[in-house]
């Protein structure tokens, strides 16, 4: 047995991943559904790296009953991403029995490994892929190499299918709610970069293989699973919950006829006092159920009408109008002395960060460059008087 650095950050990886993952289990409080996902994806990694700790340490008995087992746990990691990203945008979110049949392509690579598995002791060494002694790249090794790249493939379509999935849900986010800083998607998208990130080094690292000595590469592998392992298991626990989409808002299905000509008048009007007299926008946590109550109808037809007759979104329309509250207020001499922070605030916008992101979105300038050019704009009039 010989033990060395490479050795040691691989073993931390493992211990690290299966640690998280008891937390995770054992946490009941917020989001457990994506918890238990979370912790099932971290088991996975950790076991995914374990016969590269076992081949590292030349425990070749132990390698021998355990050599295939990290090529199937390859094709677990799609499947319980795709449930881990839809449970925290939903944690209604349940397996139905279709939902097993993504593990099909696992199952199917485990009935191929059968007769290895079924093979006495000494017969292993017949199938066994990386025998002692064996430092090269070698024609048995087409086999692991094949099947590896399979489930890179199998993961980046999964992969695909998540950021679909997310960018569906960002939009959907944003027919509902006015502030969406809060109910942000940094998480998933830093967690999808980790993923993408980790699998294009694997990916060179299995072609390494066929060229480079084999134990470079695995240990590689091992060594980049483990930071891995360590990064986004510690970023799971940290992060903050993901805004969950009422059921309700989820299934919406907007009615295919139009709305009745004498209630899209009423809304029009209603709309406009609520707006222009009472100001409902400055309201930071406005959304759209809150604004359908105001108005006496239900949020199915209140988000018809925004789409269908605004042609715009719930949060373009109500930052729309901050933008030109923020506008008007940066140009009201009265307001001089207030920061631009206070005057955001003032306008609906929670934090500096957005009300600068969308008012540049919708003017093209920063509310502190629109202050400054008008500012001087009023200097220049002044003067030609």
């Amino acid at each position: 047995m010989h033990i060395d650095i490479s050795a040691i950050i691989i073993l931390m990886g493992i211990i690290q991943g299966y640690f998280l993952a008891f937390i995770l289990f054992s946490n009941r409080n917020g989001n457990y559904q994506a918890n238990r996902y979370l912790g099932l994806l971290l088991c996975s990694f950790s076991t995914s790296i374990v016969n590269i700790f076992l081949l590292k340490i030349n425990l070749y008995k132990v390698l021998l009953y355990t050599s295939k087992m990290s090529v199937i746990i390859l094709y677990f990691f799609g499947p319980l991403l795709l449930f881990y990203v839809h449970s925290l945008v939903d944690q209604t979110f349940r397996l139905r029995y279709p939902d097993w049949l993504h593990f099909l392509p696992a199952l199917m690579v485990f009935a191929y490994y059968t007769p290895y598995y079924l093979a006495e002791g000494p017969d292993k060494y017949a199938f066994f892929l990386i025998p002692a002694g064996i430092k090269f790249f070698r024609y048995a090794h087409y086999e692991f190499f094949v099947l590896s790249i399979s489930a890179q493939i199998h993961l980046w379509i999964y992969l695909l299918v998540v950021h679909r999935f997310v960018k569906q849900y960002h939009r959907s986010i944003k027919d509902f709610y006015s502030n969406i800083e809060q109910h942000n998607l940094r998480w998933i998208q830093f967690f999808l970069s980790c993923f993408e990130v980790v699998y294009i080094i694997i990916f060179f690292l299995c072609i390494v293989l066929l060229v480079v000595n084999y134990m470079v590469s695995f240990i590689l592998v091992g060594i980049t699973v483990s930071i891995g392992i360590f990064i986004l298991g510690y970023r799971g626990l940290k992060q903050t919950e993901i805004f969950t989409l009422e059921s309700s808002l989820k299934k919406t299905k907007y009615e295919s006829s139009e709305l009745p000509r004498k209630l899209v008048q009423s809304l029009i009007v209603k709309l406009k006092i609520l707006m222009e007299e009472d100001k409902l926008f400055t309201i930071t946590e406005l959304n759209l159920d809150d604004l359908a109550k105001k108005l006496s109808v239900s949020k199915i037809i209140l988000s018809q009408y925004i789409r269908d007759y605004l042609k715009t979104n719930f949060f373009d329309y109500i930052n729309r109008l901050r933008v030109e509250e923020m506008k008007r207020l940066l140009l009201d001499p009265e307001k001089q002395y207030m920061t631009i922070v206070a005057l955001a605030n003032e306008a609906g916008f929670n934090a500096k960060s957005t009300s600068s992101r969308i008012f540049k979105q919708f003017t093209g300038m920063t509310p502190s460059a629109f202050r400054k050019d008008n500012c001087c704009k009023d200097k220049r009039d002044s003067v030609s008087f």
